[in-house]
């Protein structure tokens, strides 16, 4: 009798078992949303081409919670969207090294303000 009682109560953990991680697991937590943005860093230089009014600027690709995107905004990032920041390809990066004389080592996005 002491068996058979051990052998049900062993059956019934194991037949709980499956059951048990959604006990656990509870509701899954939600991830802050993200937004993408150019950052700019001092590593890569600024261009003003004389061509127009404004100025090029090159940064690093980046995603940042919603609650730091004013910051970013405060001290010159671009938040993606419309025309602007769009991403440098290596290819667009060795054009505009070749023809400024700048040095873009680290930058993968940009886009354009004016004056």
């Amino acid at each position: 009798m002491k068996r058979l009682l051990i052998l049900l109560c062993v059956a019934g953990l194991l037949a709980a078992l499956p059951m048990s991680h959604l006990a656990l697991a509870g509701k899954p937590e939600e991830k802050p949303a993200k937004v993408v943005i150019c950052h700019l860093n001092g590593a890569n230089p600024t261009v003003n081409d004389g061509t127009h009014p404004g100025t090029w600027y090159f940064g690093r690709r980046i995603e940042v919670a919603e609650s730091a995107v004013e910051a970013h905004l405060a001290h010159g990032d671009a938040v993606f969207g419309g025309d602007y920041p769009r991403d440098l390809t290596k290819a667009k990066r060795a054009a505009i090294e070749a023809v400024y004389g700048v040095s873009l080592p680290n930058a993968n996005c940009y886009f354009f303000v004016y004056d």
